[in-house]
């Protein structure tokens, strides 16, 4: 008889720096950049800057823009810039704490029945799971996967010319993801922002 046995495990915390672009604060107001023409005809609605006056000739400005009140609400989720801003986007920074712990498990037994019979058996799980917050630091993510895998096998020896063998195996996988919809942002919590209604988020769960 022969047995063999393996486990392997991960563990990892790893903190990345995630750069995103969002947009600039008078962006989130609806003042957008605009261009005064160098000749020609000039817009009124181009101005040096909130509350300003008409932009001089081939001068760069603001220029208001209605948002409609349906979007509104949701630039909350877009974070403000702590870095360059450039235009009508800026760039936001921040620390991405991405966590993953990993399990695996194999295993196979030998057996010698008899001189003409012998049976084979392995087995494996390997399960998972991993969560890091989105792009927007808005909701903690994750994804945990499942595997397992059996499989049986017995040889017979007939005679020297004859040998049957006969298998059996079951392989599952399983998916749940999101497995983790945390809110980190107390407005990513509030339902009434949900694509849904009335839910946080969709769980996608698959099995094969």
């Amino acid at each position: 008889m022969f047995f063999f046995f393996n486990y392997e495990g991960i563990r990892q915390s790893q903190t990345l720096t995630v750069a995103n672009t969002v947009p600039s604060p008078n962006a989130r107001l609806g003042w957008l950049q605009c261009t005064q023409p160098a000749t020609g005809t000039q817009s009124t609605g181009c101005l040096t800057g909130i509350g300003g006056t008409k932009a001089p000739a081939g001068t760069t400005g603001l220029q208001q823009t209605a948002i409609n009140a349906l979007v509104a609400p949701y630039l909350q989720f877009f974070p403000v810039p702590n870095g360059t801003i450039t235009g009508d986007t800026g760039t936001w920074n921040f620390p991405s704490p991405a966590v993953v712990s990993e399990n695996l498990y194999t295993g196979r037994v030998d057996y010698t029945i008899s001189k003409n019979d012998t049976i084979h058996a392995t087995a494996l799980q390997d399960g998972s799971l991993a969560s890091q917050p989105d792009n927007f630091d808005n909701v903690l993510e994750g994804l945990q996967p499942l595997r397992r895998l059996f499989t049986v096998s017995e040889a017979h020896i007939f005679s020297p010319n004859i040998v049957n063998f006969a298998r059996v195996g079951y392989n599952y996988n399983h998916v749940v993801a999101p497995a983790s919809n945390t809110a980190l942002n107390a407005l990513a919590g509030n339902t009434q922002y949900g694509f849904v209604p009335e839910r946080q988020s969709v769980r996608c769960i698959s099995a094969a």
